[in-house]
């Protein structure tokens, strides 16, 4: 693999974390930006990758949602990832203490991360009887938002986030 990317004069590599765990940095002086998808990404390996300067981006994508939420390394005071959207996605989440089936957008709410867009794939058989998708009313900023309930569906993605602050005063996951 390093003999192929110095071959093509990569700068940016695209790759599952489990295959960057066999490769060196080192041997791979051309490459800026390093991007996984698909597996946890250990703060180890990033930092490996990091501390040779390169730039470690870890996206959070699935088969029903695709890329959506990028990680730089940042981190909550938790100590977990935090992910930031990338433009055009819509989320919010299902509480998960229950109660009302408002979908929370405040910074501090804690439950499941649901998500509408482009990048919510639309091939499902059968999706308006499908549990992964639920039509819902947004609280924003603890209003409720009837406006929002229309003909999209919000993806259930069954993953437990936190909204946490985000760059520029937005909004982010920590996960």
């Amino acid at each position: 693999h390093h003999e192929a990317i110095a071959a093509h004069g990569a700068t940016v590599l695209g790759i599952v974390p489990s295959a960057l765990e066999g490769l060196d940095p080192h041997r791979a002086p051309g490459l800026r930006c390093v991007f996984t998808w698909g597996e946890a990404l250990s703060r180890a390996l990033a930092e490996r990758w990091r501390g040779c300067g390169i730039a470690v981006l870890e996206l959070l994508i699935s088969t029903e949602y695709w890329l959506s939420f990028v990680c730089d390394g940042g981190t909550s005071p938790a100590g977990r990832s935090v992910y930031w959207p990338v433009a055009g996605v819509e989320f919010g989440v299902f509480p998960a203490e229950g109660g009302e089936a408002l979908l929370q957008t405040q910074v501090g709410a804690v439950g499941e991360l649901c998500l509408r867009g482009a990048m919510v794939t639309q091939g499902y058989k059968n999706r308006d009887h499908s549990s992964s998708f639920v039509k819902a009313s947004l609280a924003s900023r603890g209003h409720s938002d009837q406006a929002a309930v229309d003909d999209l569906s919000w993806f259930r993605t069954r993953d437990l986030v936190g909204l946490v602050e985000g760059k520029n005063g937005g909004v982010a996951i920590e996960f």
